[in-house]
């Protein structure tokens, strides 16, 4: 089954303040509530999440993405998230978000790294892995503009 890998890295700046956006983008709930679409989360301790993402139906494929991540508060200025591995998931997730004072506003380094099985042939696969990436990267820039407005 071919895997398909995004890579998202981008920074943001906010006026919020560095402590708050950091604790911000580490807090579970607010990485539910501002997922997007969602079938359902599970919230496994106050780090840990499931996540099953509803079918997606693409005229090729059908994927109904699963897996689960844990967050982690490493300093003072970064935020750590990645796959826990628990044998069911298709999808894995792995990142970090740094944070930095920058005349009077924070600024965000947000790194994303997002793999996905899908179940396609190679000869499709070749065809359709940019359209994947940049769709991934959409929806990554979408919940990070989500999570920012929120804060």
């Amino acid at each position: 089954m071919p895997r398909f890998t995004s890579e998202f890295d981008e920074t943001f700046h906010s006026d919020v303040p560095l402590a708050r956006l950091r604790d911000h983008f580490a807090d579970v709930e607010a990485v539910i509530a501002h997922y997007g679409h969602l079938e359902h989360a599970d919230r496994r301790d106050d780090r840990t999440v499931h996540f099953v993402l509803p079918p997606q139906n693409h005229g090729v494929t059908t994927f109904n993405g699963r897996y689960t991540c844990q967050w982690t508060v490493v300093d003072d200025h970064t935020v750590r998230w990645r796959t826990v591995e628990d044998g069911s998931g298709n999808m894995w997730s792995e990142g970090e978000a740094t944070f930095r004072e920058e005349g009077g506003r924070t600024a965000m380094h947000y790194r994303h790294t997002l793999a996905i099985d899908l179940s396609v042939n190679r000869m499709l696969a070749k065809m359709i892995r940019g359209v994947v990436a940049e769709v991934t990267r959409r929806e990554l820039r979408a919940y990070v503009l989500r999570m920012l407005a929120a804060a």
